[in-house]
């Protein structure tokens, strides 16, 4: 390609072979490979449920606001979003904030066995046990 270019650059070239260079990328497998894949992954990126957990992921991070933290980790229990989205969210913040104070440990464990079922407290526990989830 970059040969091609170097080539087409030296030299004019009429419209056509032009049009032809340009159409010369799309034909290779692996360019081919990329797009699909960045066409694929822009449909979940461009989700308003992704951006807002992207959004909240920065802020869990950065440490900004514990009280919104806890609002939106709430908020994905009630409306029952993935497990393992509110699991992420709820591992991070513990981790970045070095445990949740044991009322609010207390409280979203208890919402996320009503919501998600008891089956799960098995898991809670193995996080716990692993220290990613603490009081």
């Amino acid at each position: 390609m970059k040969q091609d270019y170097t080539e087409m650059q030296s030299t004019s070239q009429s419209v056509s072979e032009l049009k032809d260079f340009v159409k010369k990328p799309n034909s290779l497998p692996e360019m081919t490979r990329h797009i699909n894949l960045a066409q694929h992954l822009t449909k979940f990126t461009s989700k308003p449920s992704f951006l807002g957990r992207l959004d909240m992921e920065h802020t869990i991070v950065e440490s900004e606001s514990y009280d919104i933290c806890m609002e939106y980790i709430e908020e994905m229990i009630h409306k029952q979003e993935p497990l393992l989205n509110v699991l992420r969210l709820l591992i991070l913040f513990s981790i970045t904030n070095s445990g949740l104070p044991k009322r609010n440990f207390d409280y979203l464990r208890r919402e996320l066995l009503h919501s998600y079922g008891f089956e799960h407290m098995a898991t809670l526990n193995n996080l716990e046990k692993a220290g990613l989830e603490k009081p």
